[in-house]
Order: structure tokens, then C-alpha cells, then sequence
């Protein structure tokens, strides 16, 4: 075994009292529960803060979707029967897409967030995220690292260009901006799409490709859903923040996992069409929904609601 795959072993023995405890962290790393919590931070009234770890963590998931389709990177479990641990990926491994995300998620929160505690706490949040995939079995330690990496890049060059780019784009007439963002979101999809076309790379399994269409779906969504913040013209937050838990959040969330059940319902006949095109196209329009429906349409039903 190589030294990476002894440390997995390691780790395996020595962490097994907090089995439930990495394994939960691990279950709540996922992207749609990043983006469940932006859609709270929404609609309780953090527009700018959930703006920005929305549009970063969908922007991030699509890099790390395409780059597993270059990088076709073993698990550990794949490599070392003996080190399953109950979890398995549909996914190639290089880069460890948790690792990453929690790094841009937490990271970017850190930086926006003033608070020595907060920055304490999420620190500890990446690190242990980053544990939970190695004790799984699911990621190599270089796996991890190459995550943590690709989420530091991503703030740097988010806190440089963010507030540049939206005083340019804001200049812009709706069409261009449209059409600028339409490039900027679906840049990673194409370039996967282009590449395996051009240097004829293992195209890697469905899935990938589904999830990259339904995430560019999403992410597309939440940047035209938020233009206006841009230029000041979102409407106020009224009511007090209880007010706000009782008639916007609790709601919204209770819609939101109905509609994303109803999407994990639709997935299978969508995979059984015959023409990939189709089953791509379908996957964006549902991504495409859900965001329209957590930061325009669910805002707009409980502004006629609670006026």
C-alpha cells in the first residue's frame, strides 16, 4: 500500500468512535446543501453574502465536474478493496470536490465575515470535511490538497475581480449582460465538451455531464435572478427576522426540498430518453427552476402574501 492509502488505513482505525459524526459532515458537504443554506442567508435578508456563496460554490461544483472527466483519478476503495467504508461515488477523484467546496464556501464566508470566532469555526469546518473524505475511503490525501488548493485560487480571485467586474458589467446594456454571463457560466461545460471533442479524452460516464448541465442550469439562474442587486433595485426585506423564519424561511425550505425531491423523481425517466442533447438540455431547465424559484419567484408569492 502506498503511504497515502496507509494514512486512509490509519485514519480508518483511529477515527472509528466519530463514525457518525464524519459521516454526517461528509453527508452535509454536498453542494445542494450549501446552496440550501445561501437561499436561507436569501431570504432572511443577507442578500450580499448568499450572492456570493451561491454564484462561488455552483461556480466551483462546475470546474471540479469537469476536471474529473481529464483527470481520471482512482479512489482509494476503487484501488484498496479493503479500505471501503461504506461510501461510494459515482464520480472520479481528483479533485476531491468537498475539499474544494467547502474550502470556497466556508473560506469565502471567513473573508466576509468579520468574526475571529466565525473564521475559527470554519477553518475547522474545512479541515474536518477534508478528514471525513479520507476516513470514507472516497479521496487520496493529494486528492484533498488539490481541492483545498483549487478553492484558495478561487477567493483569491474572487476577493480581486468581484468588485471590478461588477461595476463593468453593470454599465452594460441587459442584452450584453445576459449574454456575458450565459458565456461566463456555461465557460467550464464548454470547455469540457470542446476538449473531449478536440483531444479525444475518455468522454468519462453520463452522469458527469448531466450534473454539469443541471448545476450550469442553476448557477445561470441565480446570476440573472440577482443582476438587479447590482444595481440596487432588489426590493427590502420587511418584518423583523422572526416574522421573516415563520412566514419566508420555513416555507421556502419545505418548498425547496419538495421541488428538488421531485427533481431526484424526474432524473431517472430524464436518463432513459435516447438523445443525450435532450437529457442535457432537460437537467439545465430543472437547475435553471430551482434557482429562479429561490431567489425570484418563492420571494415574489410571499411579498402578495405578507404585504
Amino acid at each position: 500500500m502506498s503511504d497515502s492509502s496507509q494514512l486512509i488505513a490509519f485514519l480508518q482505525v483511529h477515527l472509528k468512535p466519530f463514525d457518525d459524526g464524519l459521516r454526517v459532515i461528509s453527508e452535509c458537504a454536498y453542494s445542494e446543501f450549501y446552496l440550501l443554506f445561501c437561499a436561507i442567508l436569501f431570504w432572511c435578508g443577507c442578500t450580499a453574502l448568499a450572492a456570493r456563496l451561491s454564484c462561488l460554490t455552483l461556480f466551483s461544483t462546475a470546474i471540479f465536474t469537469g476536471l474529473k472527466q481529464f483527470i481520471l483519478s482512482s479512489r482509494p476503495y476503487m484501488d484498496y478493496p479493503e479500505l471501503f467504508n461504506g461510501w461510494r461515488e459515482n464520480q472520479w477523484g481528483m479533485p476531491s470536490g468537498h475539499s474544494q467546496n467547502a474550502m470556497v464556501f466556508w473560506g469565502s464566508a471567513a473573508v466576509s465575515i468579520s468574526s475571529r470566532l466565525f473564521r475559527f469555526v470554519a477553518i475547522l469546518l474545512i479541515f474536518t470535511i477534508g478528514l471525513s473524505r479520507l476516513y470514507l475511503g472516497v479521496h487520496y490525501l493529494s486528492q484533498v490538497l488539490v481541492g483545498f488548493l483549487l478553492g484558495m485560487v478561487i477567493i483569491v480571485f474572487s476577493y480581486r475581480f468581484e468588485a471590478r467586474f461588477c461595476r463593468w458589467i453593470t454599465r452594460l446594456s441587459s442584452p450584453r449582460q445576459l449574454a456575458l454571463l450565459f458565456a461566463l457560466v456555461h465557460l467550464p461545460c464548454l470547455l469540457t465538451f470542446l476538449a473531449h471533442g478536440i483531444l479525444t479524452i475518455q468522454p468519462g460516464e453520463s452522469p458527469s455531464y448531466q450534473h454539469l448541465a443541471f448545476f450550469s442550469g442553476l448557477l445561470f439562474g441565480i446570476a440573472i435572478s440577482l443582476l438587479p442587486m447590482l444595481s440596487n433595485k432588489l426590493s427590502h426585506h420587511h418584518g423583523t427576522i422572526k416574522k421573516r423564519l415563520a412566514t419566508k424561511v420555513f416555507p421556502g425550505v419545505i418548498s425547496l426540498y419538495v421541488i428538488w425531491q421531485s427533481k431526484n423523481y424526474l432524473s431517472p425517466f430524464i436518463q432513459d430518453l435516447p438523445h443525450s442533447f435532450l437529457q442535457y438540455l432537460l437537467f439545465w431547465l430543472l437547475g435553471f427552476f430551482i434557482s429562479l424559484w429561490a431567489c425570484w419567484i418563492w420571494p415574489k408569492i410571499h411579498q402578495r402574501l405578507f404585504k
